[in-house]
């Protein structure tokens, strides 16, 4: 009987360190994933909720043209997703790259999407 209940609180253990380990999730949906310029971008990102979240920061960058937005995150009582915009975008290929930010101001995790934006002209 005593060891069933030391297997039993050895797993529990192992169970709860492990989800304290595991890295946060965070997921960028863009749309549209392919335009013509001058494109309005629209990036939903889905975070999950983490005492730890203060921030989030959002960058849109292509060679030629960028954008970026932060908002204010209140840990667990945080909105799981937000919509952020990049109006008018130019032709180029766009990385989105968004980071959730701890209290200690770095980066607790990252994720990374990409977008094209197609010009209309003959050079593009």
């Amino acid at each position: 009987m005593r060891k069933t209940i030391a297997v039993i609180s050895l797993a529990l253990v192992l169970i709860a360190w492990r989800a304290a380990a595991a890295p946060l999730r965070l997921k960028i949906l863009v749309s549209p994933a392919v335009s013509f310029e001058p494109s309005d971008l629209v990036i939903r990102v889905i975070v999950e909720r983490h005492p730890d979240n203060r921030a989030l920061d959002v960058v849109t960058q292509s060679e030629e043209f960028s954008c970026s937005s932060d908002r204010q995150l209140d840990g667990e009582d945080s909105p799981r997703m937000m919509t952020f915009q990049c109006r008018g975008a130019p032709a180029g290929d766009y990385d989105i790259r968004a980071s959730i930010i701890g209290p200690d101001g770095r980066a607790r995790a990252e994720a990374l999407s990409h977008a094209r934006v197609v010009g209309r002209g003959p050079d593009r």
